[in-house]
């Protein structure tokens, strides 16, 4: 199946590599930052800066934006556009980036006067510099530029962000690294200073809130790697398949080389390698997926989800289309991932799952495919997987409470449609319990949600899924309780 932004990703490619356009936009940046070390190099101008930067200097193997990540802007932008809007890679003024680090705001205040007036730019010349009021966008102040290219680089767009150290140093903080100033300070400078440190204190205060956040953050977000793991683990340890078991052995004893070993390592080349040579042999199969998602699982860079899916598509694609073998093979698909954090993949997925039931007439299997998707959608919901920033970093949150909206609607009609007893699978009771913990407006609702996945753990016991339900249970329970302080 076809990433949802794969024709995105192909005019992106297109695009890149005519008129060598990739290489003339990693050109164009750099020859932005000499001209802007150049223009700046005065006794006045020099001391309010401290770096001047683009993309390539701080990721030489990256130069550039990504075309994955333009691909998605792309995707994003033509879903909140009108049906007769179709955004272009042209479109987008960031695949290059220059940053102008300065030392204080009312330097960024003169800089960007100074850029936006320049006429000494060879190059590039500079339009809609724009101003990011702090108070509008939540703390956030900078000015953002677009140069636009002259001579070769005509056509071609970049950004350049202008902000202070301290809004740089920000995001430095929430990885431990702090920025102090240096050096002398000018008496008259003493009270502001004194303020200034004042400030700073308030800063460590607010950074170390958002770094229990973030931990607490990501303390779920591997709890639902783990569980995501559980389950996939449960299908592959059933196998009889020797090649399986070996792969499986090696993926769970070598989990942390795998997680960080470079493509090249010679463990991850020799597993890579027989997976590839037991799909040749054997052709596609459930188990070979579940073990290409185990390792794409393992790896914190995301570098292996693509594969991942890959092998999905080829698994599906092994079975005649619209079939009932080809719809539990798109339904597996959808399951993965979402292990691997593909918010929208899986939703778009489960959808296509469930129109391809109903297409074929399985009812039966209906209420397990609608329940997925619902529960899909609330991981969406959760994990903000459609909230976009515009502006001066104003989230819009259509798509994603729309996400809630619809996920909610499938759990009214199944409980209206279904039987909430120890006959419902409890696979099914436990995505209800999880989708109103998570999308739930009403404390009563969160409650009734962890009642069902309380049910549902319940119903397990003793059969195959207990350990896998033992492990959903701990993370909704978690997610429950958080919500229920939320409330007065």
């Amino acid at each position: 199946m076809r990433r949802v932004y794969a024709d995105q990703l192909q005019q992106v490619q297109v695009y890149l590599s005519n008129s060598n356009r990739r290489s003339l936009f990693d050109e164009l940046q750099k020859s932005i930052v000499l001209e802007l070390r150049r223009t700046t190099e005065n006794p006045k101008l020099a001391q309010l800066i401290s770096e001047v930067f683009c993309r390539a200097d701080k990721d030489p193997k990256h130069p550039i934006k990504s075309d994955k990540k333009i691909a998605i802007k792309l995707y994003k932008w033509s879903k909140s556009a009108g049906s007769s809007e179709r955004p272009k890679p042209q479109d987008v003024h960031d695949i290059a980036g220059v940053t102008v680090v300065c030392n204080y705001p009312s330097d960024t205040d003169e800089i960007a006067r100074f850029i936006e007036k320049s006429e000494k730019f060879r190059d590039f010349s500079v339009e809609k510099m724009r101003f990011i009021d702090p108070v509008e966008s939540g703390g956030y102040r900078a000015y953002h530029a677009i140069a636009t290219g002259k001579g070769k680089y005509r056509g071609l767009h970049c950004e350049i962000q202008i902000k202070t150290l301290l809004t740089m140093s920000w995001g430095a903080k929430t990885h431990d690294l702090t920025y102090k100033p240096s050096g002398s300070v000018d008496p008259r400078l003493n009270t502001y200073m004194v303020k200034m440190t004042s400030v700073a204190q308030i800063l460590d205060e607010q950074s170390e809130i958002l770094k229990n956040l973030i931990l607490s953050a990501n303390e779920l977000e591997q709890e639902r790697k783990a569980t995501a793991r559980a389950q996939l683990l449960q299908g592959v340890a059933s196998s009889t398949d020797s090649v399986v078991q070996e792969l499986l052995e090696s993926v769970k004893t070598e989990a942390a080389r795998i997680s960080v070993a470079d493509l090249d390592d010679d463990l991850l080349s020799s597993i890579l390698e027989k997976i590839d040579r037991h799909i040749k042999d054997n052709g596609a199969s459930r188990e070979m997926c579940r073990i290409a998602a185990l390792i794409a699982l393992s790896r914190p860079y995301l570098d292996f989800n693509d594969w991942a899916i890959e092998k999905a598509d080829d698994w599906i694609l092994s079975y005649p289309d619209g079939s009932a073998d080809a719809l539990r093979a798109l339904n597996f698909r959808s399951a993965i991932c979402m292990s691997l954090g593909e918010y929208e993949e899986s939703i778009v997925t489960a959808r296509a799952t469930v129109e391809g039931l109903k297409k074929i007439g399985n009812i039966s299997a209906l209420p397990m495919a609608n329940a997925n998707l619902a529960y899909y959608l609330s991981e969406a919901y959760f994990h903000r997987a459609f909230d976009e920033a515009s502006g001066g970093g104003e989230i819009i949150r259509d798509a994603t409470d729309a996400c809630a909206t619809e996920a909610l609607a499938i759990v009214d009609n199944l409980v209206l449609t279904c039987g909430l007893d120890e006959s419902l699978d409890h696979r099914i009771l436990d995505s209800l319990g999880a989708v109103l913990i998570v999308c739930a407006e009403f404390e009563n609702d969160v409650r009734r949600g962890l009642t069902y996945c309380q049910e549902a753990r319940h119903y397990a016991k003793g059969k195959t899924w207990e350990h896998v339900a033992e492990s959903f249970f701990s993370l909704h329970e978690k997610r429950a309780f958080r919500r229920l302080l939320t409330f007065k």
